[in-house]
């Protein structure tokens, strides 16, 4: 896979989730060493392709939240200076308690995150975490709109096509988490050879639904030019794509995200500079 990936222009996304212990308790493994194969993982990319090929992605639980530090350490150790954090989403085993917190304790956890970034950036290491990224290029470049989440209508299928191991094609990982949970519904537009977006219904209700300057709660809110919206997360947790904007973890995070961010230049200082370099990135 690497010898035929370095001619091509793929970036591998791995999962890393801090350091052994929490990243084992996330990612379960029959044998119990999923850390060690992502670390095994990381170095046979950068060794054959080079640092620049492989992206992580942290997925906070529960367990995480408490360790913020732990993320950039579990970075800094494999040589990587790019990080990119998020919130589990809504979406079968994550959505036990044992793995979810309220959004106010994740944005806690994510400015103490950015405190700790700033810390290693002032001790002359450069790290970038990309979902602040990208976020601020939302709002300062309404052009830009290379991130799925943050598009109106939303990236599914419009940003994403993913072809499953049982040759189904899904519009995003995110209707595949769907069918996973709820296979008694199509959630894919069929199989390789005879798949059809345009004919299926779900897709069909899930572009139609994701205008959000037509979505009630989005078109009166502030964010609404930098924003995007997520209806499978609305099916997942609501059964339905349009969604109830004051029960939606995907409206509080992002509205708290924008907020936290503008926040935070709009004070000046070190963290400021730091934040408006990441929209360059």
């Amino acid at each position: 896979m690497l010898e035929w990936s370095r001619g091509r222009n793929i970036t591998f996304s791995v999962s890393l989730d801090g350091e052994e212990v929490v990243h084992n308790s996330n990612r379960i493994l029959g044998h119990g060493l999923s850390y060690s194969r992502t670390v095994s993982g990381v170095e046979a990319i950068k060794r054959s392709l080079g640092v620049g090929r492989v992206a992580t992605v942290t997925t906070v639980t529960k367990d995480l939240i408490r360790h913020p530090e732990s993320i950039v350490q579990a970075h800094l150790s494999l040589g990587l200076k790019d990080m990119f954090i998020r919130p589990v989403s809504p979406y079968g085993f994550a959505q036990k308690a044992s793995f979810t917190f309220s959004m106010d304790e994740y944005l806690s956890f994510y400015a103490s995150l950015i405190d700790e970034i700033l810390k290693i950036n002032n001790e002359g290491i450069r790290i970038v975490e990309h979902s602040a990224s990208i976020h601020l290029k939302r709002i300062f470049n309404p052009g830009f709109s290379g991130y799925a989440d943050l598009k109106s209508p939303c990236g599914v299928v419009l940003n994403s096509i993913l072809f499953n191991y049982d040759g189904r094609v899904y519009g995003s990982d995110e209707s595949r988490m769907l069918q996973k949970v709820n296979p008694e519904t199509e959630f894919s537009a069929g199989e390789v050879k005879t798949l059809s977006f345009s004919k299926s219904p779900y897709y069909n209700a899930v572009l139609s639904s994701s205008f959000n300057f037509a979505l009630p709660g989005c078109d009166t809110c502030a964010y609404q030019p930098f924003c995007g919206a997520d209806p499978c997360q609305n099916i997942s947790v609501q059964g339905e794509p349009v969604g109830d904007r004051s029960r939606s973890t995907f409206c509080q995070y992002h509205k708290g995200m924008f907020r936290y961010l503008m926040n935070s230049i709009s004070e000046g200082g070190p963290k400021a500079e730091m934040l408006k370099g990441w929209t360059y990135v």
